[in-house]
Formats: structure tokens, sequence, C-alpha cells
């Protein structure tokens, strides 16, 4: 029987290897969307239909819209309301048992394993101004401990940044009042048309007006998130579907397999 050339061999071998990592690789993909099953806690929060505004001329945005609550859903899932709680509640180090071997993770990968378990939805009923935080773990108390500090957390961080809005406001009225107590003529310019003297007092009195309301809203803010239901610990496991990424999966367990790299498994 003749032999084949070394050459063909050597590619015969290199597909087969190509070969095997892409049926490694089509198994892995197929449980990107694994079900296990996890204890879920969720906890509900409410918007106020307070309008605020962001300067001249006026910019009305009105809290609970359903564009709003679309961005919402990114902003409760980003790294600004994520971090602190994986601070606060030292998810670096009560997850290295579970997912890295006992070492502790690092705060990238906490926040991985946390998006994997987080669903941010809205409840059934139009016009509702609410969203649903939901969180899967192993344990239940820990399931309702980390939604109620998502929620706590994003109605902070939503409370923080009505408060910058006012004052950002209140310090473009100042501006303008100024302009007009020192250089009525620049301000005059900077109005639209050419305003008569009548319509620039006019004009100065509605921003006096408005930069004290400004001041009285801002001392006491109206809560723009309200926390309807805090998240309690659940009797039972229930499916979740763990929605993973395939290539990170089959990075870790190749490296795994062959002893280098990160021991870090995604859940």
């Amino acid at each position: 029987m003749e032999k084949l050339p070394w050459n063909l061999g050597r590619k015969g071998l290199v597909l087969g290897l190509i070969g095997l990592i892409t049926l490694v690789s089509l198994v892995l993909m197929g449980s990107r969307s694994a079900q296990v099953r996890l204890f879920q806690s969720t906890a509900t929060c409410q918007f106020s239909s307070v309008p605020y505004e962001t300067g001249f001329p006026d910019e009305p945005q009105v809290y609970g819209s359903a564009y709003f609550l679309l961005l919402e859903f990114e902003v409760v899932r980003s790294q600004m309301i994520l971090d602190p709680v994986i601070h606060q509640l030292d998810l670096t180090s009560q997850l290295a048992g579970r997912f890295n071997r006992g070492q502790k993770l690092t705060p990238d990968q906490a926040r991985e394993v946390l998006l994997r378990r987080l669903k941010v939805s809205l409840p059934p009923g139009l016009n509702s101004h609410k969203l649903e935080v939901t969180v899967a773990s192993e344990q239940p108390n820990e399931a309702s401990t980390i939604a109620n500090a998502i929620v706590l957390r994003y109605q902070n961080y939503r409370r923080e940044t009505l408060q910058q809005r006012y004052l950002w406001s209140i310090q473009q009225i100042e501006q303008k009042i100024t302009l007009a107590r020192t250089n009525p003529q620049e301000f005059a310019k900077s109005l639209r048309g050419r305003p008569s003297i009548e319509q620039q007092q006019a004009y100065l009195q509605e921003l006096v007006r408005k930069l004290e309301s400004f001041r009285e809203e801002s001392a006491s803010p109206v809560e723009v998130v309200k926390i309807l239901q805090s998240a309690t610990p659940a009797a039972e496991r229930r499916w979740w579907r763990l929605e993973r990424s395939w290539f990170s999966e089959i990075a870790s367990q190749l490296s795994e397999g062959l002893g280098i790299g990160d021991s870090f498994t995604p859940p």
C-alpha cells in the first residue's frame, strides 16, 4: 500500500483538528442559552410623570415615557449601576467559590456573572411607567439582596441626575440674568429677533421667576423613581435562561482543559 506524502498527512491532521474544534463550538453554541433552575427575586420601581426643563428654549422630557423606559433598560444594566452594587455587596468575594475556584473575581468578572443573572423587563399593562428588576441565584437571599441593591442604586442615580439638571439650569439662568443687568446690549443680541425694551424687561422678569422656581424645586425635588415592591427571597427554584457568550465559553473551557489561562468559568 502506497503511503501518502508527509505534507498531505499533515494537512489531514490539521483539517481534522479544525473539524473537531468546529464541532465543539457548535455544541457550545447550542448551549449558550442553557436553562438552569435558580431562585429568582423581582423588585419593581415606578417613574413619576413629572417633566423637567433642560434650558432655554424649554425642552420638556417626561420620566416614564416609552422612549425613556427603553433607554433605562441599558442604564440599569450599565457599569455605573452594577459596579457600586458589586462593591457594596462584595460580590467579587461572594461569587468566588462558585465561579472561580475560590479565587476572588475581578469587578469585570463579577459584572459578567451578574449580567447573565439579571433581567430588566416591563410589567404587563400599557403606560404603567414601571420597570421590573429580576435577579437569579443559587441562594434565595442573595437573589433578593442583589435585586434590591440594584433598584436602590438606580433610584439614587436618578435622584442625583435630576439634582444635576436643576443645578445646570440654575447656572444657565443666573448667567442670563447677569448678562441682562450688566450688558443690556449683549443681552438683547442673545435674544431672537429684535425685542423691544419692554419685551426684554418681560423676559428678564420671567427668568427671575424661573430661577426662584428652580431653586425651590431643587431644595425638595420630586422623587423620580419610587420603589413599589422590594424583592423577597423565593421559596422555590424556577427555570432561568443563561444567555452566554459562546466565544468566551469556548475559550474558557479550552484553556481550562489545557491547564492554561484564566481559571474563571462563566456561569
